[in-house]
């Protein structure tokens, strides 16, 4: 499930980060993808995620 806001997340790292805009450039069929149901739940295991 995609949301709304992801492309336009996508095109915003894309143009502020240079790794990630070679990561979007080099893989335009595998874009980044959200497998979590909402922003917080996101945020949480991405912050989880840092800590482990």
């Amino acid at each position: 499930m995609t949301h709304p806001y992801w492309q336009e997340a996508v095109i915003f790292l894309h143009q502020q980060d240079k790794i990630i805009s070679q990561l979007v450039t080099s893989y335009p069929q595998q874009p980044l993808k959200n497998n979590h149901n909402n922003p917080f739940e996101t945020l949480v295991k991405a912050v989880i995620g840092q800590q482990i």
